[in-house]
């Protein structure tokens, strides 16, 4: 005769086998702890079969044994090692911080403080300050070493130093520029910077306003100078 073994902690099924022969009562079979001759129903995807011996029953229950599931209120982390639908108060969905809460369907960050945002906006005029300027149709490097390479040639220009049609190298390569063209590089370079901070204070101001909120607003904010 075949029977049916489950766990005595949680009536899971464990598997099938063949029940030995009742040497005293000839036709009849013994019965171990822990098993039927009730066949468990077939099992899916994500369930498995679970035996009611007060029913004398097999259902099928979600089975989620193995998964890792995070506490709505805490975020801690467990295993679920117990068939089941997922506790109560827990969800699959991994936290994105420390600070997310759960609103009922997903985690929700809290909104950024005024500092974390005046913090983002220094950060994206640094970015574009340091990302280079087009002047003449040409890229010219705008980082502190550019910024200081121009300010020498400048002082250059001014102590008599720098010779018209000395080479000067942009982002595709080397262009001869007259000391009058190297002045007017030098000023866009300045006008570029100064465009950044005006643009970094704009930003502070409609952070203040409320009109920008979020970080992704900051860095989508169309008036950043730069290189297109």
């Amino acid at each position: 005769m075949k029977i049916y073994t489950y766990s005595p902690r949680n009536g899971v099924f464990l598997g099938a086998a063949i029940a030995q022969k009742n040497p005293k009562r000839d036709g009849e079979f013994l019965m171990p702890a822990w098993a039927t001759d009730i066949a468990p129903p077939d099992v899916v995807a994500g369930m498995v079969a679970v035996y009611d011996s007060d029913g004398v029953t097999w259902s099928l229950v979600a089975d989620h044994r193995g998964e890792t599931v995070y506490n709505t209120e805490t975020g801690a982390a467990c295993v679920i090692d117990e068939p089941g639908d997922i506790p109560d108060g827990h969800t699959p969905f991994v936290p994105p911080s420390q600070d997310a809460t759960w609103d009922g369907d997903a985690w929700q960050m809290p909104a950024p403080i005024y500092d974390q945002l005046f913090a983002a906006a220094a950060s994206r005029r640094y970015r574009a300050e340091t990302g280079g300027c087009v002047w003449n149709g040409w890229v010219q490097a705008t980082d502190d070493r550019g910024q200081a390479k121009c300010m020498a040639e400048l002082q250059a220009i001014n102590e008599g130093l720098r010779t018209d049609g000395d080479g000067w190298k942009f982002a595709h390569g080397f262009e001869a520029l007259t000391n009058a063209q190297m002045l007017e590089l030098v000023i866009a370079v300045r006008n570029h910077v100064a465009a950044c901070y005006t643009s970094e204070g704009a930003v502070r101001t409609e952070i203040n306003a409320g009109t920008i909120q979020t970080f992704d607003q900051i860095e989508k904010w169309p008036d950043w100078p730069g290189v297109a």
